[in-house]
């Protein structure tokens, strides 16, 4: 939560306590009073609201980069891979019709 909404929750609770300490019988000053608390209490939940939602957000990402040794892109349209985004090494390629097999070379005579 910013220092703002508190500030600003802080000061609607000052002017309403002061208009309760000198007993007013200012209706619109009570009114203005009751609509600032109004207001700064909805900032105050709002600011509430949006913190446990990336909290939130924060820990079902820390268990999503868990659960996939740490890789965060799980999304398999990310780079074309299914499998979450991880390269699997390329399987080895048979010959060529046109090559050669390697002949084994033949012993040489020794002198």
């Amino acid at each position: 939560m910013d220092a703002s909404t508190l500030d600003a929750l802080s000061e609607a609770i000052d002017e309403a306590q002061k208009l309760i300490d000198a007993k007013s019988t200012d209706i619109k000053a009570m009114q203005d009073a009751v609509e600032s608390l109004s207001s700064a209490s909805e900032a105050v939940k709002a600011s509430v609201e949006a913190q446990n939602m990336a909290d939130a957000n924060a820990q079902a990402n820390a268990g999503l980069n868990a659960n996939n040794g740490g890789n965060a892109y799980t999304n398999s349209n990310f780079n074309g891979y299914s499998n979450g985004g991880v390269r699997r090494p390329s399987q080895p390629t048979s010959p060529q019709p046109d090559s050669q097999p390697s002949q084994p070379t033949p012993p040489q005579p020794q002198s």
